[in-house]
Protein backbone atom coordinates (compact mmCIF):
# COMPACT_ATOMS: atom_id res chain seq x y z
CA UNK A 1 0.00 0.00 0.00
CA UNK A 2 1.23 3.26 -0.92
CA UNK A 3 1.97 5.70 1.81
CA UNK A 4 0.17 8.89 1.59
CA UNK A 5 2.62 10.85 -0.06
CA UNK A 6 2.97 8.38 -2.38
CA UNK A 7 -0.91 8.64 -3.71
CA UNK A 8 -1.19 11.90 -3.36
CA UNK A 9 1.27 12.58 -5.92
CA UNK A 10 -0.05 9.54 -8.12
CA UNK A 11 -3.32 11.19 -7.97
CA UNK A 12 -2.25 14.36 -8.94
CA UNK A 13 -0.10 12.68 -12.04
CA UNK A 14 -3.70 10.91 -12.56
CA UNK A 15 -5.27 14.43 -12.80
CA UNK A 16 -2.53 16.38 -15.32
CA UNK A 17 -2.35 13.50 -17.95
CA UNK A 18 -6.15 14.09 -18.35
CA UNK A 19 -7.47 16.43 -20.95
CA UNK A 20 -10.72 17.05 -19.21
CA UNK A 21 -11.17 19.45 -16.24
CA UNK A 22 -12.93 17.08 -13.91
CA UNK A 23 -15.30 19.27 -11.42
CA UNK A 24 -15.53 16.40 -8.92
CA UNK A 25 -13.13 13.35 -8.16
CA UNK A 26 -13.37 10.63 -5.72
CA UNK A 27 -9.66 8.91 -5.52
CA UNK A 28 -10.42 7.63 -2.63
CA UNK A 29 -13.41 5.17 -3.78
CA UNK A 30 -12.21 1.89 -2.53
CA UNK A 31 -12.63 3.39 1.21
CA UNK A 32 -16.43 4.09 0.59
CA UNK A 33 -17.48 0.95 2.01
CA UNK A 34 -15.99 1.80 5.54
CA UNK A 35 -17.53 4.83 5.70
CA UNK A 36 -20.29 5.55 8.73
CA UNK A 37 -23.32 6.68 7.30
CA UNK A 38 -25.35 4.56 9.47
CA UNK A 39 -29.17 5.46 8.86
CA UNK A 40 -28.69 7.70 5.55
CA UNK A 41 -32.52 8.40 5.18
CA UNK A 42 -32.61 5.57 2.12
CA UNK A 43 -35.11 3.28 3.53
CA UNK A 44 -37.74 5.64 4.21
CA UNK A 45 -38.89 6.12 0.63
CA UNK A 46 -40.93 3.38 0.37
CA UNK A 47 -44.62 3.24 -1.45
CA UNK A 48 -46.78 6.22 -2.72
CA UNK A 49 -44.81 9.04 -0.78
CA UNK A 50 -41.13 7.68 -1.76
CA UNK A 51 -42.70 7.77 -5.51
CA UNK A 52 -44.07 11.18 -5.11
CA UNK A 53 -40.42 12.39 -2.97
CA UNK A 54 -38.26 10.62 -5.64
CA UNK A 55 -40.36 11.91 -8.91
CA UNK A 56 -40.07 14.71 -11.06
CA UNK A 57 -44.34 16.13 -11.96
CA UNK A 58 -44.86 16.79 -15.74
CA UNK A 59 -47.42 18.57 -17.15
CA UNK A 60 -49.96 16.52 -19.60
CA UNK A 61 -51.99 18.07 -22.17
CA UNK A 62 -54.98 15.42 -23.28
CA UNK A 63 -56.50 16.42 -26.27
CA UNK A 64 -60.45 16.37 -27.22
CA UNK A 65 -62.01 15.54 -29.77
CA UNK A 66 -61.90 18.63 -31.40
CA UNK A 67 -59.54 21.18 -31.18
CA UNK A 68 -59.59 24.82 -32.69
CA UNK A 69 -55.74 24.57 -33.57
CA UNK A 70 -56.82 23.64 -36.98
CA UNK A 71 -57.73 26.17 -37.79
CA UNK A 72 -55.04 28.34 -37.46
CA UNK A 73 -52.69 26.51 -40.29
CA UNK A 74 -52.98 27.09 -43.67
CA UNK A 75 -54.70 25.42 -46.30
CA UNK A 76 -58.02 27.55 -44.87
CA UNK A 77 -61.03 26.00 -46.50
CA UNK A 78 -63.97 28.16 -47.09
CA UNK A 79 -65.71 28.36 -43.67
CA UNK A 80 -62.51 29.27 -42.41
CA UNK A 81 -62.02 31.82 -44.21
CA UNK A 82 -65.75 33.53 -44.03
CA UNK A 83 -65.51 32.93 -40.31
CA UNK A 84 -62.34 34.90 -40.11
CA UNK A 85 -63.72 37.52 -42.37
CA UNK A 86 -67.00 37.62 -39.82
CA UNK A 87 -64.98 37.93 -36.88
CA UNK A 88 -62.57 40.14 -37.83
CA UNK A 89 -64.35 42.57 -39.97
CA UNK A 90 -67.75 42.05 -38.73
CA UNK A 91 -69.50 41.52 -41.89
Amino acid sequence: MPTASEYYYTVQAVLAMTYLDPNGLNADIRLMHDYNFENSGMGSYHGQEGFRTLSHGKAVLKRQRWFPTQLFYPPYGRWVQRLAIHFYLGK
